[in-house]
């Protein structure tokens, strides 16, 4: 059986990605954490011969790490202030308002023409809304079958009640596309997006201190964060919380990384927050951090804190976990099936304050239960690594290719 479904993957050649972001967003990325989202190695080879970009959010046709990019459409206008209406909330993704489909239309002769051509053997459309609409119209002169890889519950279409295969994040994500969209449910699978467990892992105090700025390094009590500054991520609720435990925890440092992201007001206003709560010498915004000083973050850390609106299924959650740092979340969707109260973090109301200083409180004034909650944390996302995401999905892509 294993023989039989090698053989097919074999004849896999062929992908055309959609990708969620512009070619130049992944320019900071290594070569294989590019080419890992893209074209993921299992038993020590790449999935495909060759990748290929459909990209409207290209300016022009480009390259990177070996992938060539096609920009599609000339003018962008329209479709850059539909997106903008999406992303700022003005427009509901699941509205008739909110579909791509009539905007791509325009040059659906250029994908015509450039899908023929490559020939591809699937196409996988990464995230849903604008990527599902563009893959839709893509497969339409290719035959070949389309897969969408979800992971946001905010942003799910009607389209994806379309594609052949579905894969979802998270169960929370798989029952939304089920109950609100109709998805066929033999056409989804729960693949969790994999993280390095080699990489994500505790760190010594020494080699914290190479990254970690040294003022904050001997902390009594240490909180960590990280997400973009916007509004699904609630650092707001989250920095009021620290206001009210500040005066127990004397000593209380909380360290925050992460750009402003599609929203600077929402990142100004954090910062007002910040003043408005005498928190100037507790709370400290370093921006954003390459990926290699990330483990060195979660590490110092006695808890990672996000008490996120809504979520996929969190990143950063997962690499806290790894790297044997406890998290205190929000106590339902995705977050909760990654986190569980008492046993590797602590669930919470994600706008109740007061709520999440006790869950703060507690991890770090009782030791006992904190370390509990550490020797629990790394075992608890084995489920999660990146050897068996890649094995799940390459089975998915032998059998999409039959």
């Amino acid at each position: 059986m294993g023989d039989c479904w090698i053989a097919r993957l074999i004849k896999m050649k062929k992908l055309l990605a959609i990708p969620n972001d512009p070619t130049s967003a992944y320019f900071r990325s290594s070569r294989e954490d590019f080419l890992g989202e893209f074209n993921p190695k299992y038993d020590g080879s790449r999935r495909f011969d060759e990748v290929r970009f459909l990209n409207w959010r290209d300016e022009k046709d480009t390259s990177f790490q070996g992938v060539d990019s096609k920009a599609f459409l000339k003018d962008k206008s329209l479709v850059e202030k539909l997106y903008r209406g999406l992303t700022n909330l003005e427009i509901p993704f699941d509205s008739e308002e909110g579909s791509f489909s009539a905007l791509f239309e325009v040059e659906a002769d250029l994908v015509r023409k450039f899908v023929s051509e490559y020939n591809p053997d699937l196409i996988r459309a990464f995230n849903t809304h604008f990527a599902v609409e563009l893959g839709i119209l893509a497969r339409r002169y290719s035959g070949a079958p389309l897969m969408v890889s979800g992971h946001d519950p905010t942003r799910l279409t009607p389209a994806i009640a379309g594609v052949d295969a579905m894969v979802c994040e998270s169960y929370e994500l798989r029952n939304l596309c089920l109950e609100e969209f109709g998805v066929n449910p033999q056409d989804i699978s729960v693949i969790h997006n994999g993280i390095d467990l080699d990489f994500f892992s505790p760190r010594s105090t020494s080699s914290i201190a190479e990254y970690v700025p040294a003022e904050f390094l001997d902390a009594p009590y240490k909180v960590f964060s990280s997400s973009r500054l916007v509004k699904g991520k609630n650092i707001e609720t989250l920095m009021k919380s620290l206001a009210l435990v500040k005066d127990e925890l004397p000593g209380l440092v909380h360290l925050h990384l992460g750009a402003a992201g599609s929203q600077p007001e929402k990142a100004a206003e954090i910062m007002d927050l910040r003043g408005e709560l005498g928190l100037e010498s507790t709370s400290h915004f370093l921006g954003a951090k390459q990926k290699k000083e990330l483990p060195f973050y979660y590490s110092w850390a006695d808890v990672f804190v996000l008490p996120t609106l809504w979520e996929g299924l969190s990143r950063v959650m997962r690499e806290s976990l790894a790297c044997g740092t406890p998290v205190i979340t929000t106590n339902y969707g995705s977050s909760a099936e990654i986190v569980q109260t008492g046993f590797n973090g602590v669930g919470v109301d994600p706008m109740n304050e007061e709520e999440i200083a006790e869950a703060i409180l507690e991890t770090l004034k009782d030791d006992i239960f904190r370390k509990k909650l550490s020797n629990n944390s790394r075992p608890s996302v084995e489920k999660y690594s990146l050897p068996l995401s890649m094995e799940l999905y390459s089975k998915l892509y032998a059998e999409l290719s039959r």
